[in-house]
């Protein structure tokens, strides 16, 4: 079973539009997938109802820790041999099937530290110190942009054995900075290769509030 997670803030209409019609392209092209939204900690919670409706599973668990919550959430308690993360306002133009296979395929790159704060690099190297994982001074590597990307269950196994589990973000820069954490261990393990960005996923910028 492929379990779709999508991680999920929602402010005001635009966001529930968002969220509707990143479902509705999901179940276009992958019909019999599990879809399971992790609420972080949405001032509106009316969308759940119409979501439950639909035979989404949505956790309402105060999710505190951006995309990385929502990842090590369903990794713990919905067993599954490969799983597609993605943002609220992302949508498929087609689907995924030829990825499954593959241990890791990213939605979009970026360049390790371009437009990198100090304080996103400093906690970069403080909390990957905490893990089996060594910090790059260099540019040699590609942060893995919206912490968004298709992963097996044995790669989060690997990564969760090396204490990338203990890392997470509790901030929106610290989450823009575990783009570069989820790169760096990554590229330790050979595994940053294709992107789906444009071809396969359309991210959809808003103006929110």
């Amino acid at each position: 079973m492929i379990i779709f997670g999508i991680t999920c803030r929602v402010v005001n209409k635009v966001n529930i539009e968002d969220i509707n019609l990143c479902i509705e392209s999901i179940k276009k092209f992958h019909p019999d997938a599990k879809i399971i939204v992790v609420d972080s900690d949405s001032p509106d919670k009316s969308y759940m109802s119409s979501l439950r409706q639909q035979g989404v599973i949505v956790e309402d668990i105060k999710n505190k820790n951006y995309e990385t919550g929502t990842i090590w959430h369903l990794y713990q308690n919905y067993p599954s041999d490969r799983y597609i993360f993605l943002q609220d306002s992302m949508r498929l133009t087609a689907s995924l099937k030829e990825f499954l296979d593959r241990d890791f395929t990213a939605i979009n790159y970026y360049p390790g530290w371009k437009h990198v704060t100090s304080q996103e690099k400093n906690w970069c190297k403080e909390q990957l110190a905490k893990t089996d994982y060594s910090f790059k001074e260099d540019n040699n590597f590609n942060m893995v942009q919206y912490n968004s990307f298709i992963i097996s269950h044995s790669v989060l196994t690997l990564l969760e054995s090396k204490n990338l589990r203990t890392v997470l973000p509790t901030e929106k820069a610290h989450s823009q900075a575990m783009e570069r954490v989820f790169g760096i261990a990554l590229t330790e393990e050979g595994l940053t290769t294709d992107q789906l960005i444009g071809s396969k996923v359309n991210k959809i910028w808003r103006k929110r509030k």
